[in-house]
C-alpha cells in the first residue's frame, strides 16, 4: 500500500471512531436528561397542570380517580421529555400559547368593537 492510502484509511477509521463516540455520549446525555426531567416532574413541577384547573375527584364535573392518575402520568412524561429536550421546546410551547392568547384577544376585541358600533 502506498502511504497516501494508509493515511486515508487511518483518517476514515478515526472519523468512524469519533462518530461512534459522539453517538454514544449523546445517548448517555439524553437518557440522563430524561431521568432528571422525570424526577423533576415527579417532584411536582409540571407543565399541563399549570394551564389546567383540575376539578376535585368525583365532583359533579370532575375526574374520576383513574382519569386523574392518567392525566398526572401523561403530564409527568411530557414535562420530563420537554426538560430532556432542552428549554427551546418549552419556549416554543410558551410562544405558541402566547400567540394563541394574542389572537384570541384581538378576535374578541374586534367582535366587541363591532357590537359597540
Amino acid at each position: 500500500m502506498t502511504r497516501k492510502k494508509t493515511f486515508t484509511m487511518d483518517l476514515e477509521n478515526k472519523k468512524t471512531d469519533k462518530l461512534q463516540y459522539t453517538t454514544k455520549t449523546q445517548q448517555i446525555a439524553l437518557y440522563s436528561a430524561l431521568a432528571i426531567g422525570l424526577l423533576i416532574s415527579i417532584s411536582g413541577i409540571r407543565i399541563i397542570c399549570t394551564f389546567v384547573e383540575i376539578p376535585s375527584v368525583n365532583s359533579e364535573n370532575g375526574f374520576n380517580e383513574i382519569q386523574l392518575n392518567i392525566f398526572y402520568i401523561l403530564d409527568i412524561f411530557l414535562t420530563g421529555g420537554l426538560l430532556a429536550g432542552g428549554s427551546d421546546n418549552i419556549h416554543k410551547i410558551m410562544e405558541t400559547f402566547r400567540a394563541f392568547l394574542d389572537l384570541t384577544t384581538k378576535s374578541s376585541t374586534s367582535k366587541r368593537d363591532q357590537l359597540n358600533s
